[in-house]
């Protein structure tokens, strides 16, 4: 047997493969009493091993040239093995290898360029061969075996949890040790809000734990009003700094007052408390909470928005308690989907929730299931454009506006009538980006476009107003 290996051949002398060699003559050395233990060598009744005087015991001919040495055992075999028919050599059909080959082989061990870039030829005797199969055979017993066991105990491990889990009353107070995994459950006390509602010690619900979800519901904001004394930023840094009050952000709204979002309410009592008594004539209010809308798209079966609402509170109860203790879950609307690939015509529901709702849909990796499928959650920044002046933040039946402005050409006249957008060199123009004094590759298109960098800094706008956006702790 003939192999090639780039490196030290197929079988790697350093393992000591063999418990003993054998030597020219077939007899055994024994190896160190101190190596490990190692299966019996079987040494085959190969014929074509040489004998002392180097004549082949299976053919009798002189081997002068076409002799093979095994990598492992270094034993000395004849590679081609013949007998004479007719005053011509004809060779075995089972020999070592060919002739020819056997001339690449010699050519190739003697040439140390062409071992360096072709590697070694490497020859491996039966016996040598049968001894490695035997022992890769153990070791892969051994392997097995191994696993066996590891699985076995994990199966014994996931049986403890499923019991636990049937019995939740067990968590309190245990520690569970699966494989080298230790779970050690500390439930806190909440105000006896239960799961199911008991007090014999059952498993309770941390989203009705109002201390955690606290901040969640009631964004700690406050308003400093242009109505009253006016407060400098410089005064309102210097009282943040000086009373070790944790901000999230600070923004100016539309009306221009100053918006101070805190890290907990605690902070944001210290806040006003702070600038009343240096300004005692400032005007300071709460924010009215503007809460998130998400958008479920991918819903394959049309469906009403009090079926979708029902759909929901069955299917995760975890939300259902918290619309139950006050969160906000209001679907807003469900329509045909835009831009789908399908056939059959998607849909999509639009739903403003809670800010605890929003971060448990956002733990679940923003999927919810809605009948057979998984539908993906976005967060929607709905912003309101008039069709009449194409301003934002109202629509045209509250429009003050007293000439319509087209959302394709920003000219004087209806969108719906424009024929400007029917010439072959007509190029659009958005009226939004066009008054920020954008410039004129920031404009060309029209003023219905999604990816309008007016729309989009609206957008960022609303984003920022909303608190479950801007608290980066929750």
């Amino acid at each position: 047997m003939v192999d090639s290996d780039q490196s030290s051949g197929g079988l790697d002398s350093s393992n000591n493969v063999l418990q003993g060699q054998h030597d020219n003559n077939g007899n055994d050395n024994d190896n160190d009493d101190s190596a490990s233990p190692q299966p019996p060598c079987i040494v085959v009744n190969d014929l074509r091993m040489l004998a002392a005087d180097g004549i082949c015991r299976n053919c009798s001919s002189d081997t002068k040239g076409e002799v093979v040495c095994c990598y492992e055992c270094k034993s000395n075999f004849h590679a081609t093995c013949y007998e004479m028919k007719d005053n011509r050599r004809v060779n075995f059909t089972d020999n070592v290898c060919s002739p020819s080959l056997l001339k690449s082989f010699n050519a190739n061990t003697e040439s140390k360029q062409k071992s360096k870039r072709f590697g070694n030829f490497l020859f491996h005797c039966d016996s040598c061969v049968t001894l490695a199969n035997l022992r890769n055979a153990a070791d892969l017993k051994t392997h097995v075996h191994t696993l066996e066991t590891k699985m076995s105990k994990l199966d014994a491990d996931i049986d403890t949890i499923k019991n636990l889990l049937l019995n939740p009353a067990t968590l309190h107070g245990l520690s569970l040790t699966a494989g080298n995994c230790s779970i050690s459950p500390t439930l806190s006390p909440v105000n006896s809000n239960h799961e199911t509602g008991g007090s014999n010690g059952v498993v309770e619900n941390p989203w009705r734990d109002s201390s955690r979800v606290e901040k969640l519901r009631h964004p700690a904001s406050v308003i400093v009003s242009e109505g009253g004394e006016k407060v400098p930023l410089s005064d309102l840094k210097t009282i943040i700094t000086e009373n070790n009050i944790f901000v999230d952000n600070t923004f100016e709204n539309k009306k221009g007052e100053t918006v101070i979002t805190t890290s907990s309410q605690a902070d944001r009592t210290k806040l006003v408390q702070s600038i009343s008594k240096k300004f005692p004539k400032s005007d300071l209010k709460q924010p009215i909470t503007k809460l998130p809308t998400i958008s479920i798209s991918g819903i394959r079966d049309e469906i009403t928005t009090d079926d979708l609402f029902e759909t929901i509170m069955k299917l995760y109860p975890d939300i259902k308690s918290l619309i139950d203790s006050g969160e906000t879950f209001s679907v807003l609307s469900v329509r045909k989907q835009r831009n789908h690939q399908t056939e059959k015509p998607l849909f999509q529901a639009s739903v403003r929730v809670s800010n605890a709702i929003r971060k448990l849909i956002e733990n679940r990796d923003n999927f919810l299931s809605i009948g057979l499928y998984r539908c993906k959650v976005y967060d929607h920044f709905y912003i309101k454009r008039c069709n009449k002046c194409q301003k934002f933040g109202h629509y045209s039946a509250q429009c003050k506006a007293s000439n319509h402005v087209c959302a394709h050409c920003t000219e004087d006249h209806e969108t719906n009538s424009c024929t400007n957008k029917d010439t072959h060199s007509f190029q659009p123009s958005c009226a939004n980006c066009k008054n920020s004094n954008r410039t004129d590759e920031q404009y060309t298109h029209s003023a219905t476009d999604r990816s309008c960098p007016a729309y989009i800094s609206e957008q960022h706008k609303l984003k920022q107003s909303i608190s479950y956006y801007t608290q980066k702790n929750w």
